[in-house]
């Protein structure tokens, strides 16, 4: 298990072809699907994948599972969640376009918190009995990840991660799901 990384996966030719592929394929305005929240969202046929399958499959040497598009616009966002429960090991997710105007719809992911045994403080007076928040190894440690277009995040399908809502603009990605 991982943490997240941010990688070069795709070349900006990808990045244009994908982009074609996206206009190719059928839109569904979504109001909620699972954790997302009025979004844009385009399934990619099997037979416009073969790139994507190719370079992620050369790049992690694990299979494509799924691969879609979807396009964040204002009111747009993902719902804090894992992607566990899934066939997959691992959520990869390359940002395609995002508009010069865009105001939110950062991508967050959540990694561990430890406590710091040496942190000198002087208050500590939160304390239920039900947070599990100040736990070792608790997942609350919010990441804002910054991609540029082209860039591509890939974390593990525990790793917590959201979508901020989306203020202004837009911005569009390709999600895949790699077994």
């Amino acid at each position: 298990m991982f943490n997240y990384e941010v990688l070069d996966i795709f070349n900006k030719e990808d990045i244009k072809l994908f982009n074609k592929i996206y206009d190719e394929c059928t839109n569904e305005r979504v109001k909620r699907l699972h954790n997302l929240f009025y979004v844009d969202y385009r399934n990619i046929p099997s037979d416009k994948a073969g790139v994507i399958k190719d370079k992620l499959g050369k790049r992690f040497k694990l299979s494509t599972d799924r691969n879609y598009f979807l396009n964040y616009t204002e009111g747009s966002f993902t719902r804090r969640h894992a992607d566990v429960g899934q066939q997959s090991q691992c959520t990869v997710i390359t940002l395609l376009e995002k508009s010069d105007d865009l105001i939110g719809g950062e991508t967050i992911v959540y990694t561990k918190h430890y406590k710091k045994d040496n942190f000198e403080f002087d208050v500590n007076r939160y304390k239920r009995l039900d947070d599990k928040d100040d736990e070792q190894g608790a997942d609350i440690v919010p990441h804002v990840v910054n991609l540029e277009v082209g860039q591509s995040v890939v974390y593990d399908v525990e790793m917590l991660h959201e979508v901020a809502e989306v203020l202004k603009g837009n911005r569009k990605v390709l999600v895949s799901w790699l077994k």
